[in-house]
C-alpha cells in the first residue's frame, strides 16, 4: 500500500478541502476546516491513548477559538502572536480532571 492508514486520512482531508474551495464554499469556512483538520490529524498522532484522541476531536473547535486561531493565521510572521497561540492552544486539551494532554 502506498499510503499508510494515517496518510490516507490526510490525503482525504486535502481532497475534501480542495472540493470545498473549488465548490464555492465560503473561503473562511474552508480555511477553518482545513486548519482544524490538519491540527486534529497532527494532535491525534501525538496522543498516547483513546481518551486523548477523543478530547482532541471534541475540544478542538473551542481550543482554536480560545487560542484565537484567526490571529495566528493572519499574523504568520509575528512571533508574539505565534507564541501566544501555541501557549494557549496546546494546554487547552484536558482530561475529565482538567489535566492537559499536551
Amino acid at each position: 500500500m502506498i499510503l499508510s492508514r494515517s496518510g490516507a486520512g490526510l490525503f482525504k482531508a486535502v481532497i475534501v478541502a480542495a472540493v470545498l474551495v473549488l465548490s464555492g464554499c465560503d473561503q473562511d469556512a474552508a480555511t477553518e476546516w482545513t486548519f482544524r483538520k490538519t491540527l486534529e490529524f497532527q494532535l491525534k498522532g501525538e496522543c498516547q491513548n483513546d481518551a486523548c484522541k477523543l478530547a482532541v476531536s471534541t475540544q478542538i473547535k473551542a481550543c482554536m477559538v480560545k487560542a484565537n486561531w484567526r490571529d495566528y493565521i493572519e499574523k504568520k510572521d509575528d512571533e508574539v502572536a505565534q507564541e501566544k497561540f501555541l501557549l494557549t492552544f496546546f494546554p487547552c486539551f484536558v482530561d475529565t480532571a482538567g489535566v492537559s494532554y499536551f
